[in-house]
């Protein structure tokens, strides 16, 4: 994993936190190349702003180094996903809200439950394995 993991509070949460992330997006179709590039499909833009807001919040990472990890020149980028995150968990997106449940299951205490109906084709794939 990235060297910045060293610089966190829990390194291990973080660990996990970008291995789930490249986990979701490969079951979404998309290569963990894609996840780290400037592509802007919306699942993986979506993704992307959860990844930043969680470290944000989770791990108080600097926006420069979340930008860093994602291989972004500066730091602005980062910023307005992390505002654009903070306004999609205000307004209670659903999409949004679903992959920070995927993302922090196990990782973080969540704090409010959401319904389990598959919202993405990562879970209507999971569901159909089982």
């Amino acid at each position: 994993m990235n060297t910045l993991t060293n610089i966190a509070k829990h390194p291990a949460k973080v660990e996990q936190l970008l291995a789930k992330s490249e986990e979701l997006v490969q079951l979404l179709g998309f290569t963990t190349d894609q996840l780290y590039s400037d592509c802007r499909i919306q699942p993986l833009s979506t993704i992307r702003k959860a990844i930043m807001y969680l470290l944000r919040q989770h791990e108080f990472y600097t926006l420069n180094q979340i930008a860093a990890i994602f291989n972004k020149r500066n730091h602005s980028t980062v910023l307005h996903a992390c505002r654009s995150g903070a306004d999609l968990a205000q307004i209670k997106d659903d999409r949004f809200l679903h992959y920070i449940k995927l993302l922090c299951n196990g990782i973080y205490k969540q704090e409010q439950e959401t319904e389990q109906v598959p919202h993405c084709k990562a879970c209507t794939q999971r569901a159909q394995v089982s």
